[in-house]
């Protein structure tokens, strides 16, 4: 669960964990976000860093990325752009079958 600090994020770890389906939940900073469950844990993922999301996608049967630019850190450009470009790479690196994007698409305003 990529960008999982955001609103989009955290209403998806929440769905993933009344499923009780495992997840880890990615943020910048790798913070718990106080989604209460079993099936949830965090770490840290930076998507304008390939290697970050290349190790936290180790054995994923699936990746949900909803990661976008705001206030707090990267512009359109860095993640909704280059950040869906390391999640897919780092996707087919580590032989993800499923990669979700939800985004605005703002690459640019």
């Amino acid at each position: 669960m990529v960008g999982a600090g955001g609103k989009t994020g955290k209403l998806v770890l929440s769905k993933l964990n009344s499923l009780g389906l495992h997840a880890v939940g990615l943020t910048r900073d790798g913070r718990d976000l106080g989604i209460v469950g079993s099936t949830i844990t965090y770490a840290s993922g930076d998507v304008t860093k390939f290697d970050t999301l290349d190790r936290a996608f180790k054995n994923a049967g699936g990746v949900v990325f909803t990661a976008s630019a705001s206030k707090k850190g990267g512009d359109a450009a860095h993640v909704d752009y280059l950040g869906v470009s390391n999640a897919a790479k780092a996707a087919i690196n580590n032989n993800v079958p499923r990669l979700v994007v939800v985004s605005s698409g703002a690459v640019t305003r």
